[in-house]
């Protein structure tokens, strides 16, 4: 598949729309062509599309608010265009990129009704009612720890890996080559861990998660990694 485009200021969401669509294969000779304009709150999108039904063409005018941004609209053009170009609708439609119960938490909090959420995804995303309807059952569900300020979660970075990749861009280092840091690492980090709970006790907090990552918490000694368990009780 191959993806053409005058301005390539959204290359990346719009690769995303259009592999939603096509597989990735070695011999597809697909063709996407894609241009638009913005014109004060108005966005003006065309595609063309050439593929297994022949080569198609599509328009969309969309209106650009204070939320909806320009890189929104031109994901759900191309959307659009190609749900239309296969008469297909994706089950989470032209939502790609972000955990959908976040995208429904920031919409909250900039002044969407949680009763106006459904209409809001289907319009401006085109994601089915059973998506939807499983956002909204997910909000519910966590609305007693949302609301609850005593909660808290706990984080326990281990900064050692087996091997360190090269798209990481963590603070981590190989394991046989700091093997040495282990230990004294391990006895600063259960100092910290009781500072942080001695916090917790005095604030009256709750920890309903515990987080352990960083590197690769289990390329660390078992006897290491056990005394970090064992140190993390906060009943």
């Amino acid at each position: 598949m191959e993806l053409l485009l005058e301005n390539y200021e959204y290359q990346n969401e719009f690769f995303d729309i259009a592999r939603e669509f096509f597989p990735v294969t070695i011999d597809d000779t697909s063709i996407i062509k894609v241009e638009y304009k913005q014109l004060d709150n108005n966005l003006n999108l065309k595609a063309e599309i050439t593929a297994e039904l022949g080569t198609k063409q599509f328009e969309f005018n969309y209106e650009i608010t204070t939320i909806e941004t320009v890189k929104k609209r031109c994901k759900l053009g191309l959307y659009d265009a190609l749900s239309a170009y296969f008469n297909q609708q994706l089950p989470w439609g032209a939502l790609t990129g972000i955990r959908p119960t976040k995208l429904a938490y920031d919409l909250i909090k900039n002044g969407i009704k949680m009763s106006n959420l459904h209409s809001y995804f289907k319009n401006n995303y085109r994601v089915s009612d059973e998506k939807i309807n499983l956002i909204l059952e997910i909000i519910q569900n966590q609305k007693p720890m949302e609301q609850n300020d005593a909660l808290v979660d706990f984080y326990v970075n281990i900064p050692f890996c087996t091997t360190k990749c090269s798209y990481c861009s963590f603070i981590s280092a190989p394991i046989d080559k700091v093997a040495n840091y282990v230990t004294p690492y391990v006895d600063a980090l259960l100092k910290e861990i009781e500072f942080a709970k001695q916090i917790i006790r005095e604030k009256s907090l709750y920890v309903k998660n515990v987080y352990i990552g960083g590197g690769t918490p289990t390329a660390i000694p078992t006897n290491e990694l056990e005394r970090i368990l064992q140190n993390l009780n906060f009943s």
